[in-house]
């Protein structure tokens, strides 16, 4: 099967090519975008423009991942996000979202709110995220993340062969999510790059991801200006499209993929260019490039 079926109608159809996944940070301190200010409206405002962009479907989070930041309590992570979610499954019907959280009495909140896709970055619960799925309608994503909350784990030794290893851990799950009715078709998996991996097991993930095709089940690659693209450019989060563009080109001939991305508009222009060079795509003869493109806009 080549779509996955959500609630609400939604599905996401990746017969031309891979999806595009919008980051929604309902929060001020993401490592790569942090702000001032997090108010509904402006979260809002940027989701509308992810999909304006070319987001298929959109991640909203209510808080970092980030060690360095507390981890803040289900109450106030419930305030952050649900609201987003309600306004967003209004104003965006089309569009499928997605709750980025490790909870699952907030994961339940945010597929009453129009959540279809929970996207759990720990490894754990995955049986409950998954009959949660099942129960509205919606996907569920399995992490591969053996770190707690909160915690960065880099030791060189943890995997004799990381590729391998969180290969056997997904097919693990999928056995056990075998026994939850339509839970396995209902299943994104992700391969969980810089978490607890070091970027060099991270690279490793990147360089070997078909091998995670082979579950048959979507793939959910989370690239967007990791640390190993730091580590290989010596570069800090807001410089590291170039390098998140390289690795969406190297990813993008795999399976069923979807990428978690910050800069959407970007990477679409990337991926529509890729259709042309593929020969997915076509000039007509007489195409041209309209005035108004030819100069910078003011």
């Amino acid at each position: 099967m080549t779509d996955l079926l959500l609630q609400r109608g939604l599905r996401l159809n990746f017969d031309d090519g891979p999806l595009i996944m919008g980051v929604v940070n309902a929060n001020t301190d993401s490592f790569s975008d942090p702000r001032s200010d997090s108010s509904p409206q402006l979260v809002i405002d940027h989701a509308a423009s992810l999909v304006s962009g070319g987001a298929d479907l959109l991640d909203v989070g209510g808080q970092t991942a980030s060690p360095a930041v507390p981890e803040i309590g289900v109450d106030e992570e419930l305030e952050r996000v649900i609201p987003v979610i309600e306004a967003l499954a209004e104003a965006l019907p089309h569009v499928p979202l997605s709750v980025d959280s490790y909870r699952v009495e907030v994961a339940e909140a945010a597929l009453r709110a129009g959540a279809s896709v929970l996207n759990n970055i720990i490894g754990a619960q995955h049986v409950a995220f998954a009959t949660l799925a099942v129960r509205y309608g919606a996907a569920h994503v399995i992490t591969h993340n053996p770190g707690a909350p909160k915690t960065k784990l880099l030791e060189n030794e943890r995997y004799d062969d990381v590729v391998t290893d969180v290969g056997d851990y997904f097919r693990l799950q999928l056995a056990e999510l075998s026994q939850v009715a339509g839970a396995v078709d209902a299943t994104i998996v992700d391969p969980g790059v810089d978490l607890a991996k070091t970027p060099a097991q991270s690279l490793e993930l990147l360089r070997r991801a078909e091998e995670f095709d082979e579950l048959g089940v979507p793939v959910l690659m989370a690239i967007s200006r990791k640390d190993v693209i730091g580590v290989m450019t010596q570069s800090p989060p807001d410089e590291r499209l170039a390098g998140t563009l390289a690795a969406l080109g190297h990813l993008r001939r795999g399976g069923r993929r979807i990428f978690r991305l910050h800069d959407v508009a970007e990477a679409r222009r990337y991926l529509m260019v890729t259709r042309h060079l593929d020969g997915f795509e076509s000039l007509a003869p007489d195409a041209r490039l309209a005035a108004e493109l030819r100069r910078r806009r003011a």
